[in-house]
């Protein structure tokens, strides 16, 4: 025990690593999780912080099987919110496609990406609570949430700015 304990304290080991204000640039998060209907694949969303401005979201497919994920969206551009449809065939999600952005359906591999509809706001008083669209049971329909503004957003914005 001695010659340990003698070991021990001649022994130095590495300072930890610390965490600096360029590490926040690596950092990524997962969120928007969800299930196919037949379990065989997971929908999710990865938020990145690499480059400057606000975090993004981009929307990756993993095949339980394999383990491997692919992104469903090539480039840049933020993807979030996936909602598989009933029979799991297609994946509605939040996106933008040729500098819209909006409510948009592909199939699971990414092929068949159309934009359905602009999605232009919410008007719900939590926007980053609950679902902003759903299939219907049979997969035929989608409902969703967005905001047209209306006359009511002119005045609005003139209070706003006028209050001291």
């Amino acid at each position: 025990m001695a010659i340990l304990n003698q070991y021990v304290s001649r022994t130095r080991l590495p300072s930890p690593p610390t965490f600096t204000a360029p590490d926040l640039s690596r950092l990524r998060s997962v969120s928007d999780i969800r299930f196919a209907p037949d379990g065989r694949r997971i929908a999710y969303t990865v938020q990145n912080n690499d480059k400057p401005g606000r975090p993004y979201s981009q929307l990756w497919i993993l095949t339980a099987a394999d383990g491997k994920s692919v992104r469903l969206m090539p480039g840049p551009d933020s993807s979030s919110e996936p909602e598989w449809s009933p029979d799991g065939s297609r994946l509605a999600f939040s996106g933008k496609l040729n500098g819209k952005s909006g409510l948009l359906v592909a199939a699971p591999d990414g092929s068949g990406l159309r934009l359905l509809a602009e999605l232009d706001g919410t008007n719900n008083p939590l926007p980053s609570m609950g679902k902003r669209f759903a299939w219907s049971p049979d997969g035929k329909s989608i409902a969703f949430v967005s905001a047209t503004p209306g006359p009511e957003t002119a005045v609005a914005s003139a209070f706003i700015q006028c209050e001291p």
